[in-house]
């Protein structure tokens, strides 16, 4: 009785520690991703940041947040709309728009749907998308592409990988309450 224990304990020691191998493997192999994943980004970010028009101009327009100047995202206008009031922080709008990450694997979008606008508090969204929002007047689309510190960051979230730079494509269709 006593061996069959003693062969049991040692069998469970030896499944434990192949568990533990294979979870540090696994552990490993996920780091290794996010940190390609993260410089992946970085570097989407910095070449979009250079990106030249066909008139050799600046692609994107860089802007930083009032309350952090060493953060910015960029933003190109597809069309200026006719509205010359932008929301405030504190208030609703109603959007169009579709995220995709920079492997071009869309994570939301209400262009499917574009008669049914999304309805947000500015404050409610991510960093990136209240400094934007902030800028834009009814009826301006434009691209914006949001570093991962002022997006989600290190968080998954809605089948964003961490570390991210998001890309939208946004139309801000209404300002519901100022």
């Amino acid at each position: 009785m006593e061996k069959s224990r003693i062969i049991f304990l040692s069998m469970l020691v030896g499944l434990f520690l192949v568990g533990v191998v294979s979870c540090d493997s696994d552990t490993e192999d996920t780091v290794t991703q996010y940190l390609e994943w993260n410089n992946e980004n970085v570097a989407y970010f910095d070449a979009a940041r250079a990106e030249l028009d066909e008139e050799g101009n600046l692609k994107y327009e860089v802007v930083k947040p009032n309350w952090d100047t060493t953060s910015c995202i960029l933003m190109h206008y597809y069309t200026r709309g006719e509205g010359v009031v932008s929301p405030y922080y504190t208030s609703f709008v109603k959007v169009c728009y579709r995220g995709e990450m920079i492997d071009g694997t869309v994570f939301d979008s209400t262009h499917v749907s574009p008669s049914n606008p999304m309805e947000a508090k500015i404050s409610s969204l991510v960093d990136g998308w209240a400094v934007a929002m902030e800028r834009m007047h009814v009826g301006d689309s434009c691209r914006i592409i949001i570093p991962q510190n002022m997006g989600y960051a290190s968080s998954s979230t809605g089948g964003v990988k961490p570390y991210s730079t998001l890309i939208f494509d946004v139309k801000l269709v209404e300002i519901t309450r100022q």
